[in-house]
């Protein structure tokens, strides 16, 4: 319970950290960015499909333009790259279709200029990764591949450890781990944090300042 507030504090100093084995990885935004993306490439007529993808990461549209898109006309460039993705999905070129959803859109700009850039770009490589090894392997045509991939969405597959999310770098970070993982571990410092023994939430000890449960990271 105590690791979304660590998380917080952590987020709020801008301190790198890192979750031993953190899961997560296909009900991450960048999951859902790419799934958008696939579902337009399938079917590029969807206007609700079609808004969320102008919304992600891939083109970033401000919100209130959404609201008056009904349609892209037929020559419109992102008409004309889901037109091209289609032909690559029908030929199987999974490869050559997940390069250019990057290459052709613009995710690397658009990640590029976003906060938490190294999480957003090795989510993006792993899920990518995934798919493109699992749709040659395994499937005839993209209708398949999202089938799967709504599952994975839906954490409704038990893989190994798809669903962990990669670390980022080898940058020194605080890593947050249990007790029991991290047996056998050496750390310079250690703070830790909850208790050896279950007790009753009356007995429970925490850090409050002014009424809110709070982790000072500066005294």
């Amino acid at each position: 319970h105590d690791i979304p507030i660590i998380e917080k504090y952590l987020q709020k100093k801008s301190i790198p950290y890192l979750l031993y084995k953190k899961e997560g990885l296909f009900q991450s935004e960048e999951a859902f960015h790419l799934f958008y993306f696939l579902s337009c490439i399938e079917n590029a007529y969807d206007i609700s499909n079609l808004k969320k993808l102008l919304l992600s990461d891939f083109y970033n549209f401000p919100l209130s333009d959404i609201h008056h898109i009904d349609s892209l006309p037929i020559n419109h460039p992102i008409r004309l790259l889901l037109q091209n993705l289609k032909l690559k999905s029908e030929k199987l070129e999974w490869s050559l279709l997940f390069s250019a959803m990057i290459e052709e859109s613009l995710l690397l700009h658009n990640i590029l200029h976003s906060t938490n850039v190294d999480r957003k770009l090795i989510n993006y490589k792993q899920i990518i990764e995934y798919l493109e090894i699992y749709a040659i392997k395994n499937c005839n045509n993209l209708t398949h591949l999202l089938s799967h991939y709504n599952k994975l969405l839906c954490n409704s597959i038990e893989d190994g450890d798809i669903n962990i999310l990669r670390l980022e770098t080898d940058k020194p970070k605080v890593n947050i781990l249990t007790a029991h993982a991290s047996k056998g571990l050496q750390y310079g410092i250690v703070f830790y944090s909850g208790s050896y023994t279950k007790q009753s939430d009356k007995w429970y000890k925490t850090y409050h300042k002014n009424n809110n449960r709070v982790i000072d990271l500066i005294n």
